[in-house]
């Protein structure tokens, strides 16, 4: 069932940094995503998330592949990074990936990051949060959890930067249920 109401919101998307897809499971948060991303006017990259990206270097490594889908060759210090061996500081991490993405102001683009609750790293939402505090990026990311990430959006809501749609609006409308019997089920 294409959700029309939905995917409009999703839009708006394309003006701030960030949207925020969260629910239980099958509440149709990857459908109504892929199906967003069909229509999306920008060049956009999807990255499935799972329990092995909860490790910052492992979800860097996702994203670096996921983006050079779109631009080949991007984020390059942070995939030297990636090469290195040792500890690195989160604060090497933020600057490297910060830098990197700001390179590519001209083009803006959608990231989407399915199934964030699978990471669960502390670490990772810092990074994020920090990537989404640069105002000066052209990514938006859009990111799909069956939970609220514990990334802090306090700053994105009082400046109303931030597109949501929890639970309660990806809920089915009497209509949008009447459709899927219909098409799906094949019952009036």
């Amino acid at each position: 069932v294409v959700r029309s109401r939905l995917l409009e919101r999703l839009n708006q998307v394309l003006h701030e940094p960030v949207a925020l897809i969260s629910a239980p499971a099958g509440f149709g948060k990857t459908t109504l995503l892929s199906q967003w991303l069909d229509r999306c006017p920008l060049p956009n990259a999807w990255l499935q998330l799972d329990e092995d990206d909860h490790e910052i270097d492992a979800f860097l490594e996702g994203m670096v592949a996921a983006l050079r889908q779109l631009f080949p060759g991007c984020l390059h210090k942070t995939a030297d990074l990636l090469l290195t061996s040792g500890s690195i500081p989160l604060s090497v991490w933020k600057s490297t990936l910060i830098d990197d993405l700001a390179l590519l102001e001209d083009t803006p683009c959608v990231l989407a990051l399915d199934d964030y609750h699978l990471v669960g790293n502390p670490s990772v939402d810092l990074l994020l949060a920090d990537v989404l505090r640069s105002e000066s990026l052209s990514i938006h990311l859009i990111i799909s959890a069956r939970r609220s990430p514990s990334l802090s959006f306090s700053k994105l809501r009082v400046q109303r930067r931030i597109v949501e749609i929890p639970t309660g609006d990806l809920r089915f409308t009497d209509s949008e249920a009447a459709l899927y019997f219909d098409q799906a089920a094949h019952l009036p």
